[in-house]
């Protein structure tokens, strides 16, 4: 084989290998699976008090507490619309724990349950995208609600306290209720629990 013929094949077969690669890397983005619909989810929205060290270590807290109560209740429910019935029977005690919480650690602001449909901005937990728009959530606001904001997917079960594995995308205020939460780069991401 001539030394031509040979740089030629190389060239064609280094060629190759990087128009495959991008191809790899342009496909594997447009492959991300997006959500098949915001009526699938329930979304959990816990909100500060404020941004002060003592009420975000306290959000976390709650998060923590909601989250292991939750999950064995969820754990069978087949569809978003079983689940958001399990929560609205649990209401009182959702709100209960979250006070228990905040009482355990001497603060004595409110918690406040809302349940309906809010905006959210474009969210991507691990390699699942949800779009920006309304979705059913549980909406758990603590105090005056003006601190930073934890959220992942009550149903199906995606809230395993593992905040790695999710990117937020800013997007302005997150309104619904009549109170206001901020949102965006200040959100923490909670992802799948079993």
């Amino acid at each position: 084989m001539s030394a031509r013929r040979t740089k030629w094949l190389v060239f064609v077969f280094v060629g190759a290998f990087i128009v495959g690669g991008w191809h790899a890397l342009l496909t594997a983005e447009q492959e991300q699976p997006v959500a098949s619909g915001e009526k699938d989810l329930i979304r959990l929205h816990i909100v500060a008090n404020s941004d002060s060290e003592r009420d975000q270590k306290l959000k976390l807290e709650v998060r923590d507490a909601v989250v292991a109560y939750l999950t064995p209740l969820l754990r069978h429910a087949g569809s978003a619309e079983e689940a958001k019935q399990i929560v609205e029977t649990q209401r009182e005690e959702i709100i209960k724990l979250a006070l228990n919480v905040i009482r355990r650690n001497g603060a004595s602001y409110s918690a406040v349950l809302e349940t309906g449909w809010f905006d959210f901005p474009l969210r991507t937990y691990g390699t699942l995208t949800l779009p920006a728009g309304k979705y059913q959530a549980v909406r758990l606001l603590l105090g005056e609600a003006q601190g930073k904001n934890w959220w992942c997917v009550l149903f199906p079960p995606l809230c395993f306290v593992d905040a790695t594995g999710a990117v937020a995308v800013p997007d302005g205020n997150v309104s619904g209720g009549g109170r206001t939460a901020k949102s965006g780069t200040e959100v923490e991401i909670g992802r799948a629990m079993e």
